[in-house]
């Protein structure tokens, strides 16, 4: 008699979990999702909430190489061309016989980092957000923060996306978001980097319901 209620038990267990093993995963916060599994991310900071970003005290724009003279923040010394001659060496498999210049630092960079960064360079664009974000090391130090992108975020859960969020920094411990940006490889895609970020800065203030109070260097 016990060991036919000990069955029964075990069959209805066993239902149980299957049940549960069927339900959606929900996430602390569905209007985030990110596109890339980033390693360098420490586990504790991986589900990203509109809580992270309170304490967001810069905005920027990376460019590449010459761009700050025509506005942008930060710029990594790559052209438009080597940048598109990296991208198809890695994305196509199509490693030139002779490259523009001397790219070897940037081929070990992006060989280095792409895996764990999770990048699979869909786009030309990937190139230039692998060297920002290990670019931004140099004002950065890894031991207290980590770089990382591939962020979207919609308006509500389920909703389409609203945007996309290039360049991220967060505190290792706390996983507070200290500073957003986007990398574009155009000139002219400075302004709509600048449109880009006060999007998700109205869409953090609906969001949280409050004044989003930022401190920035930027007026963005």
């Amino acid at each position: 008699m016990t060991r036919s209620f000990d069955l029964r038990n075990l069959k209805l267990l066993g239902l149980l979990l299957g049940t549960l093993a069927t339900l959606p995963v929900v996430r602390a916060d569905k209007y985030f999702e990110t596109l890339r599994e980033d390693r360098y991310v420490p586990v504790h900071c991986r589900d990203f909430g509109v809580k992270n970003f309170r304490e967001v005290r810069e905005w920027f724009v990376y460019g590449i190489d010459g761009y700050q003279k025509r506005g942008f923040d930060y710029e990594y010394p790559v052209s438009r061309t080597e940048a598109t001659w990296l991208w198809e060496a890695f994305k196509k498999n199509k490693e030139p016989t002779e490259w523009p210049r001397n790219l070897d630092r940037e081929v070990e960079l992006i060989k280095t980092h792409k895996e764990p960064m999770g990048f699979e360079f869909g786009s030309e664009g990937e190139v230039l957000e692998l060297l920002a974000l290990v670019d931004l090391e140099e004002r950065f130090s890894r031991r207290d923060y980590f770089m990382t992108g591939g962020l979207v975020y919609r308006s509500r859960p389920e909703a389409p996306t609203t945007g996309e969020l290039d360049l991220l920094v967060g505190d290792m411990k706390t996983c507070n978001i200290v500073a957003v940006g986007e990398a574009k490889l155009g000139s002219s895609g400075l302004s709509k980097a600048k449109e880009q970020i006060a999007r998700f800065k109205g869409f953090l203030r609906s969001r949280m319901g409050q004044r989003l109070e930022i401190f920035s260097q930027l007026n963005y």
